[in-house]
């Protein structure tokens, strides 16, 4: 997964670190949300991915009790307790709290999908997000 680091950090201009921390973030929700066999499948497909999960632990937003933090974690707030209707919103919660500023998260999760797709197929990944809760809404 540092190839892919490395490689959005520099197209996009963000920090590494950044970057790293917004990718572990999509895996989770790949973890967590996208149906388990096709996101086995897809995180199986991605060199480093299955290890990047494994050295983060928890997910971000369970670490602090599931409150986030800042204007993140508030959206984060609003869009569980609104079961899920606000689609997009904890996505970009959980992305901003990892660091990016809204105007970053589409271009980061554009080629985040963009990798995934040279390694896991285009009809694997258009699954995996699909079943993603407003991810594809933040590609715009």
């Amino acid at each position: 997964m540092q190839d892919i680091v490395q490689a959005i950090a520099g197209k996009l201009g963000i920090g590494e670190s950044t970057v790293g921390s917004a990718v572990t973030v999509i895996l989770q929700l790949v973890q967590e949300h996208a149906d388990s066999g096709p996101a086995a499948a897809l995180i199986a497909k991605l060199p480093g991915a299955q290890a990047l999960l494994d050295s983060a632990g928890a997910p971000a937003e369970a670490s602090d009790g599931g409150q986030g933090g800042g204007l993140g974690g508030l959206m984060g707030s609003v869009a569980g307790a609104l079961g899920g209707q606000m689609g997009g919103l904890g996505a970009l919660a959980q992305l901003q709290d990892a660091g990016l500023d809204s105007d970053q998260v589409g271009p980061l999760v554009g080629q985040f999908l963009d990798f995934a797709k040279e390694h896991a197929g285009d009809d694997l990944v258009n699954q995996v997000s699909g079943s993603i809760p407003g991810l594809q809404d933040l590609v715009g």
